[in-house]
């Protein structure tokens, strides 16, 4: 998934647990709106570094980490 979000031009930060940290590439309120509109739940980090368009999201099954970039390389085309 984190090389999937770099493929991608998003900056995400490396973990050593179970989710990654990632800035938005877009609009953080359009970002957010739009997975969930399309049935990705997200969870928005805000003041990180003094920034507020910073978001982590849980490293699932493979068919779900899949269906997230999907989305995500929908949202920001």
């Amino acid at each position: 998934l984190y090389n999937e979000l770099l493929k991608l031009n998003i900056k995400v930060y490396r973990s050593n647990t179970n989710f990654l940290l990632f800035r938005s590439p877009i609009s953080p309120e359009i970002f957010e709106g739009k997975l969930i509109k399309n049935g990705i739940k997200i969870k928005r980090i805000k003041d990180v570094l003094g920034q507020n368009d910073f978001f982590r999201v849980t490293v699932g099954l493979s068919e779900m980490n899949a269906k997230f970039l999907e989305v995500i390389k929908n949202v920001i085309q």
